[in-house]
């Protein structure tokens, strides 16, 4: 997921076009623009400087008062309180949905690679076969990775 697909999200909810959200300030609706830019600032806990690039402005403190914009909205706007709730759910549960998909991914890529240096690796019960003398041996980033975040146990094999 991108800022454009938070762009294009933001613009179906509040009724316009992702195209107006990169035009100059008297062309657009400054409220979505203000609405877009907090919520990527949210989801993606961008800095300033990254929005500034992406929103094509020219000092990082036109983000700042766009955050500050959509803050103020939110806190008094019942009509803009709900749009904007509306789509930082969508956009959530869809950076949410696109990292489970990597997660699962990089788990199926540590277990193959793994398998293939003959270590023996149960999915299903998520454990770990491993000789003692094995696992002293084997100083492996990938088997710590998989056991800490991706919640393996080792099971220690006697040969």
């Amino acid at each position: 997921m991108t800022y454009q697909d938070i762009n294009n999200i933001v613009a179906r909810h509040f009724g316009t076009t992702p195209d107006l959200l990169y035009s100059s300030p008297k062309e657009v609706d400054t409220i979505a623009r203000a609405a877009a830019i907090h919520i990527c600032r949210i989801v993606f806990k961008a800095s300033y400087l990254k929005l500034m690039k992406w929103y094509c402005h020219k000092q990082h403190t036109t983000s700042m008062h766009s955050v500050v914009v959509a803050q103020n909205l939110f806190a008094t706007n019942k009509q803009f309180r709900r749009k904007f709730n509306s789509a930082l759910l969508e956009s959530k549960s869809a950076y949410e949905l696109e990292f489970a998909k990597k997660l699962k991914k990089q788990m199926y890529n540590l277990n193959y690679s793994l398998r293939k240096k003959g270590i023996v690796v149960s999915s299903r019960t998520r454990t770990v076969s491993i000789s003692e003398a094995d696992l002293k041996e084997l100083e492996n980033c990938q088997l710590y990775k998989l056991i800490h975040a991706h919640k393996y146990r080792i099971q220690f094999s006697i040969v």
